[in-house]
């Protein structure tokens, strides 16, 4: 080895020493050092172009990476880390092409394929992603980076038990791999499994003390398993190591709204359309936010933006916006279409999806309780504000004349895509209690693959919630689980006995059996976590005393 070459060595290794101890500005300048001296030394070019990635420098970065690719094509891990930065960047599609010529390049490589799957997952392609991560495992099935972000992805997908699955081969490899341990947890409490999640938490923030958003999942576990002061807890401290947490702060906010700090609750609430898990039903409009004040002729695009009992409830602000001296726009899901054409106050009606007709502000639906400055005791909930027309009320009326009253309408489960439903909804086995009474005959509001004989199916004609309003309607009673029924029946005033989880969802507060925010409803709730069988019994007792 000539003089020259044996200095360009030495270089190198001392580099590449002070950067694997993290000294970067010793490594960066020793890098340089070579490259003055071999301005075409490609694996200093690439190596530099790292560091500048480790400190954020993405544009100097790729510039670099992109010399040492242009000198050494072949090398598989240049275009992968050519893809790396491009993904950082923010240049997707290119992230895209450069992984798949390094992949093309050493196919049989597992680290070409984790950067592969890494830009495909970034890409929006998660499916192809998980093709490259199960790639890279069935080349090196001890590659706990491949297991780890397979396991993202199908936390992604939401399949909770295949990505605990995953985690689990990581921890078996590196037990004291805190991010895995905080991605078992996560999966966990998809499951269902609170008291498990947080024992893995405990165990990452054991790990890694200062990790923000391991203290916000096991703030969302504690919550589910009725710890809030524990959950408020966990979220100041993930606050105090990252101020800016939406996460937290959004999270924070459905414990105080839960225990009736509307005021406290309703700024952190506002940050929900920021989080990853938000799933907006279309694209936030690029008009202004509109913050209450006088509309003063303007037009107003009011949207929903969740489920539909999450509109059925706040569609009730729609007349007091248009109080406000504007012309209200009101987008909705097609299936609220024709109930809210009843609603007072909306101009321009519009099922999500169609055009709409131009407008000078926004605010989704779900926001109008903050612009309102709604407190638990000022909420509005003046009812109905939902009607149902003479002609469906007589249709309806004829359909279930047959059937004695006491007529009880019975919703056993709510929408299958909501991420917590396995919790909130009991299923139909779990009112036989209620089934087993005499006297009251049932007519269903949800179709059920098994369907009971002592339970009148009329799902088939429930093509709408105006239909399902209508039924409601001409019933003495509805019985349901924590789904739009509920918000429905509510809406129009009608009776109606709600079936709460242990833990309910922020607008059903603690312990009361009634809801300020509908009158007409009586809440039962779980004495603990899964017990459906003490609310129908509760339920069962209450009804054989009832009489219309």
């Amino acid at each position: 080895m000539s003089g020259e070459g044996a200095n360009s060595r030495r270089l190198l290794e001392a580099a590449l020493g002070q950067h694997r101890l993290g000294r970067l500005d010793e490594a960066a300048s020793l890098y340089r050092q070579l490259l003055s001296n071999q301005p075409r030394h490609a694996q200093a070019l690439q190596l530099l172009g790292t560091l500048e990635q480790q400190r954020g420098r993405s544009a100097a970065a790729l510039r670099l990476m992109r010399q040492a690719v242009a000198l050494e094509p072949s090398i598989a891990w240049y275009h992968g880390n050519v893809a790396e930065a491009q993904r950082a960047a923010g240049h997707r599609k290119a992230a895209v092409a450069s992984a798949r010529r390094g992949h093309a390049i050493l196919a049989a490589a597992e680290e070409t394929l984790l950067v592969l799957g890494n830009v495909l997952a970034e890409d929006g392609d998660v499916l192809g992603a998980a093709v490259a991560f199960q790639r890279a495992l069935a080349l090196a099935p001890a590659y706990g980076e491949a297991a780890n972000n397979l396991g993202d992805l199908w936390s992604q997908l939401q399949q909770p038990d295949m990505a605990r699955r995953s985690f689990w081969r990581v921890l078996a490899l590196q037990p004291l791999h805190a991010a895995a341990r905080t991605n078992l947890a996560n999966a966990l409490y998809g499951m269902g499994e609170a008291p498990a999640a947080l024992h893995h938490y405990r165990l990452a923030i054991a790990l890694e003390p200062d990790a923000a958003e391991t203290h916000v999942g096991s703030g969302v576990a504690w919550r589910q398993c009725a710890g809030f002061e524990r959950a408020l807890i966990c979220y100041r401290r993930a606050l105090v190591l990252a101020p800016g947490s939406v996460e937290a702060r959004y999270n924070m906010s459905l414990v105080q709204l839960t225990r009736g700090d509307y005021a406290g609750g309703w700024p952190g609430f506002a940050l929900r359309r920021r989080i990853r898990a938000f799933r907006p039903i279309r694209p936030e409009p690029q008009e202004p936010l509109w913050q209450g004040e006088d509309l003063k002729g303007r037009s107003i695009l009011l949207h929903a933006e969740q489920g539909h009992g999450d509109a059925i409830q706040f569609a009730r602000y729609v007349p007091m916006v248009a109080a406000r001296g504007g012309r209200v726009v009101l987008e909705c899901h097609p299936a609220l279409l024709r109930l809210f054409a009843s609603l007072a106050g909306a101009a321009h009606l519009r099922a999500r999806g169609t055009e709409l007709p131009q407008f000078d502000l926004h605010c989704p639906l779900m926001s109008l309780a903050e612009v309102f400055d709604t407190g638990v005791d000022s909420i509005p909930a003046t009812t109905p504000y939902l009607a149902v027309s003479d002609e469906a009320t007589a249709r309806w009326q004829e359909r279930l004349q047959r059937l004695p009253r006491p007529r009880i309408g019975l919703c056993w489960r709510g929408s299958r895509t909501f991420r917590e439903d396995r919790t909130r909804s009991p299923g139909l086995a779990a009112f036989e209690p209620i089934l087993a009474l005499e006297g009251p005959s049932f007519a269903a509001l949800m179709p059920d693959p098994e369907p009971d004989p002592r339970v009148f199916d009329v799902t088939a004609l429930l093509d709408d919630f105006a239909e399902t309003a209508a039924a409601i309607a001409v019933l003495d009673l509805v019985i349901t689980s924590d789904t739009a029924v509920a918000h429905l029946a509510g809406a129009l005033g009608r009776p109606a006995w709600v079936m709460l989880q242990h833990v309910p969802d922020w607008r059903w507060f603690l312990e009361r059996s009634d809801s300020p925010w509908y009158p007409s409803l009586r809440l039962y709730r779980q004495p603990g976590p899964g017990d459906w069988l003490s609310v129908a019994l509760q339920i069962a007792a209450d009804l054989a005393g009832y009489s219309v």
